[in-house]
């Protein structure tokens, strides 16, 4: 509806004084950019369904369209307004990547492992580093301390492959974003699950930080790990016990071409509550343990104020959930 100038409204219906918006003009590049914009469309809906591994068939039959239908958007890139939010949706991507090649706040599965959770948005220009003209944020799923230790003792490949349910459910538990190079996703040690540490007794980690932990990497000397364990039997079926600290083999330098081997190698060592000290509570893994390995410590997530710390992390009710765990059930009759 047009809107009336105040100074020449003189109270009439009529149209004498109806201010109309002026149109800008654009330049004739300018127009010929915009009208283009969708000429790449075909190319990112072709690459998108590579990267997700899906089959015309499969994408016709969710969309309810014919599969030759999705060979011409293939080709031409022409998508119904109606069907092209369904589109982006099946694509994990948004329309307007789909339509303009924007990267703003896309959903995209980066690497050959289509189980991550992760978003792509672009840097300023003026902003850029180097090479890098965008920055991914990957989600790392945040497992309660107890849940995590009751799933490795029944076995830690199991859990290791759990992981992935996250990816498949991400609403069903917090996570933490890190930032990530795009160029650099297949570099080992990027988290793949995170904890809220409940003690104060590790060298360098405080109570309330949370650590995020990356299976694909071997730790070196003195760096911080999480390991299984359990004695060497005839028990196949034996639990296993969690345990974390920083990694030091015993009477072996560590020297290797090839350390991702040359770990699993190793028969004796401690994880350690200080890495320069000895103390009562390291935990020594002998020949005569068999040991898998959780993770090793890569990211460090912490609030720098105690107030913020039990405020906002939960940490409190974690505690408090701790603390009930050692109630005496002999002494209380139950």
């Amino acid at each position: 509806m047009p809107t009336k100038r105040i100074d020449d409204y003189d109270g009439s219906t009529n149209t004498e004084g109806i201010h109309h918006m002026a149109i800008r003009s654009i330049s004739a590049k300018r127009r010929k950019e915009l009208l283009s914009l969708d000429d790449g469309m075909a190319e990112r809906i072709k690459e998108l369904m590579e990267q997700l591994g899906i089959l015309d068939r499969d994408l016709a039959r969710a969309l309810n369209v014919a599969d030759r239908t999705i060979y011409n958007w293939k080709t031409t890139g022409q998508v119904s307004r109606k069907l092209l939010p369904l589109l982006a949706e099946y694509l994990h991507t948004s329309t307007e990547y789909l339509v303009t090649g924007g990267d703003t706040d896309q959903f995209q599965k980066r690497t050959e492992d289509h189980n991550v959770v992760q978003m792509e948005r672009s840097l300023d220009a003026a902003k850029t580093v180097g090479s890098v003209k965008s920055l991914i944020t990957r989600y790392v799923g945040i497992y309660e301390h107890d849940e995590l230790v009751n799933s490795v003792q029944k076995n830690p490949q199991d859990f290791r492959n759990s992981l992935h349910n996250f990816v498949d459910r991400p609403q069903s538990r917090t996570s933490i974003a890190i930032t990530l190079n795009p160029d650099q996703l297949n570099l080992p040690g990027i988290p793949a699950f995170a904890f809220q540490f409940m003690v104060d007794y590790f060298k360098d980690f405080n109570i309330g930080d949370y650590i995020a932990y990356a299976p694909d990497i071997v730790p070196s000397r003195g760096k911080f790990c999480a390991v299984a364990y359990r004695l060497k039997g005839n028990n196949p079926d034996g639990q296993w016990t969690w345990a974390n600290g920083y990694y030091v083999a015993t009477a072996h330098r560590q020297v290797s071409s090839n350390m991702g081997e040359n770990f699993f190698a190793i028969r004796d060592f401690s994880l350690k509550i200080d890495p320069d000290k000895t103390n009562e509570d390291d935990v020594h893994i002998t020949p005569d343990y068999e040991f898998a390995l959780v993770g090793t410590a890569t990211y460090l997530v912490r609030w720098l104020d105690q107030v913020q710390i039990l405020k906002q992390t939960g940490l409190r009710e974690r505690l408090d959930t701790s603390y009930e765990s050692r109630r005496n059930l002999r002494f209380c009759g139950k």
